[in-house]
């Protein structure tokens, strides 16, 4: 007896081939897939929010954005300022693709450097625009006065008093001194005498063994304190070398005290042990070891600052397919309702 054949039959292909991409799509969506590399986007018009907002031209496809976090469209609100305009840029160069063109404008005057010249692994075309008046307003840099000078010694340090005094004359001026500086307009005492206001004022502590309290105190709120080498070092870290002679030998040791500062020298203030109390020069060392230097300035000249091309690159940045994967899925979906239900009505009843 024949048997009869029997084969796969599809009767609804196209429908099946629908279904089969359907869940496909679906599965993208939830693997979240990525596109690496690939065409460069839409070439770039970064502002820096110092300047007004360029009026669009007409077709100009170019995506403009603030040179601030996040990179907002230039149809949102100017961002605040300053910005960490070098930071920024370097983050523009690594985030976009390779073949991306990015236009930069910026004002004459540039805030928010850093203290080395960008290196960008692409040429960006840098184009300097005259900002408002009150945003090209410079700040003149003021030196700082030296602080004024308290001394508090005992008895065994007396000898040591003729170099702070001569430093704490050097420090002050006759208008801090209210006229010409002389011994009596220096604040000297024993231990026990009052302290000033920790603003403006450096403590010299000339007395051996442990800083009483209100000393602690007083630092803690924000004082400076230089003390003499038979003091006991009162912070609970070792201090970290802030100044050396020429051999390397520690001099002085420095370290944060709350909101204080604590240097201590590590030899006795005598011209045998300290020889740089002989050079003229040794109250503006002094003052550099009590006062620090204030931040490096971070505004230039935007033109002498534009960004060097040539530095190291960048892997490219993964770009997601979430949107494109959904609106895939949406439309495949709706694809496959429509040829379903379109079936069903020509089906015979």
């Amino acid at each position: 007896r024949q048997k009869p054949r029997q084969r796969l039959r599809f009767e609804e292909l196209p429908l099946l081939v629908l279904r089969l991409l359907l869940i496909a799509a679906i599965v993208g969506l939830l693997a979240r897939m990525v596109l690496v590399g690939g065409a460069g986007d839409a070439p770039w018009l970064v502002v820096h929010p110092a300047l007004p907002a360029p009026a669009p031209v007409d077709g100009d496809t170019r995506e403009r954005r603030w040179l601030a976090p996040g990179f907002p469209t230039l149809d949102s609100p100017r961002p605040a300022t300053p910005v960490a305009t070098s930071s920024l840029l370097r983050q523009l160069d690594a985030e976009l693709p390779a073949t991306t063109a990015i236009s930069v404008q910026v004002p004459e005057i540039l805030d928010g450097v850093d203290g080395e010249r960008p290196r960008l692994s692409r040429a960006i075309d840098l184009q300097v625009r005259a900002a408002p008046a009150a945003a090209t307003a410079e700040t003149v840099a003021e030196e700082r006065p030296a602080p004024a000078l308290a001394i508090r010694h005992d008895e065994a340090h007396s000898t040591q008093l003729r170099w702070l005094r001569a430093v704490a004359i050097a420090w002050a001026t006759p208008a801090t001194a209210g006229g010409e500086v002389t011994d009596a307009s220096i604040d000297i005492g024993a231990p026990s005498a009052p302290l000033p206001a920790p603003s403006g004022t450096a403590l010299a502590w000339f007395a051996e063994g442990p800083l009483p309290a209100a000393v602690r105190e007083w630092i803690e709120r924000g004082g400076t304190a230089l003390l003499a080498k038979s003091a006991t070092w009162p912070a609970p870290a070792a201090g970290a070398v802030a100044w050396s002679d020429e051999n390397g030998d520690a001099l002085a040791v420095a370290a944060s005290f709350g909101r204080g500062r604590v240097v201590q020298l590590r030899v006795e203030m005598q011209p045998v042990t300290l020889p740089a109390l002989l050079e003229p020069t040794f109250p503006r060392q002094l003052q550099a070891l009590v006062q620090p230097a204030p931040p490096a300035p971070t505004r230039v000249d935007a033109a002498a600052h534009a960004p060097l091309a040539g530095g190291a690159g960048f892997p490219p940045t993964p770009r997601a397919l979430d949107d494109l994967v959904a609106w895939l899925v949406l439309a495949l979906f709706a694809l496959e309702r429509l040829l379903a239900t379109g079936r069903r009505a020509e089906a015979p009843p």
